[in-house]
């Protein structure tokens, strides 16, 4: 095999100036290639940020629920308790009344 004629100088600048300009369009598209995926990276990077602060705030939101819930289960508790001292006293109360009708009642047989 025998080698490619030596290039005369004006096809050496051709060549040159054609290498040079693909490889400033592969540059440019490279460039735009870089830019998209950082545009989407930001974007994505944002969204995340704000899903992140949603997240946060419904955390808060949970917490301020679950301690709202503690204290009404608390003042049910305490409100189950009272009703049920409550019974008793009124139970005991008609016993005490009952008693004492039949009392009233023996003595008034007695009369």
């Amino acid at each position: 095999m025998t080698d490619p004629p030596p290039l005369s100088p004006h096809q050496h600048r051709n060549a040159s100036n054609s290498s040079v300009a693909t490889t400033d369009n592969e540059y440019v598209k490279l460039k735009l290639a870089l830019v998209q995926t950082r545009a989407r990276t930001d974007s994505a990077r944002l969204q995340a940020r704000q899903m992140i602060s949603k997240r946060n705030a419904l955390k808060e939101e949970t917490v301020k629920i679950k301690s709202e819930c503690e204290e009404q289960v608390l003042i049910l508790e305490q409100t189950q308790e009272s009703n049920a001292r409550l019974r008793e006293q009124i139970e005991k109360a008609e016993e005490s009344r009952r008693r004492l009708l039949e009392q009233t009642a023996k003595e008034n047989v007695f009369t």
